[in-house]
């Protein structure tokens, strides 16, 4: 796969879905110039579609969590494997560093009083 090409991932697709499925799925987005599912086993697909530019590749991430067929999927640029906006793979949120970054805001530190 051309990781230079416009192409987005979408992981979590029925074993039941077809090319024609995919592509019908992301025809609003732009032109499609190649549709292609790698199964895996009996129970896990991942396609790639590759657009013929940028544009339709930023509307085709957009319907991350949509149902093609009978399973929601994800929708991810190929190759973008980390975002700001994954939630997923954040570091959890911890009260001291609530408690840090608030001290900063109002000049106080170490429970300190302000200057």
């Amino acid at each position: 796969m051309d990781t230079g090409a416009y192409t987005v991932e979408v992981t979590g697709l029925s074993h039941k879905v077809t090319e024609k499925d995919v592509y019908d799925f992301f025809a609003f987005c732009g032109t499609i110039e190649h549709v292609k599912i790698v199964r895996a086993g009996e129970f896990a697909c991942t396609a790639y579609v590759t657009f013929r530019d940028a544009y339709p590749l930023e509307t085709a991430v957009l319907p991350s969590g949509a149902t093609i067929l009978d399973q929601r999927v994800c929708i991810t640029r190929w190759g973008q494997h980390e975002s700001e906006y994954d939630l997923w793979n954040q570091r959890s949120w911890k009260l001291e560093d609530e408690i840090s970054s608030t001290r900063k805001l109002n000049g106080t530190e170490k429970g300190g009083s302000k200057a």
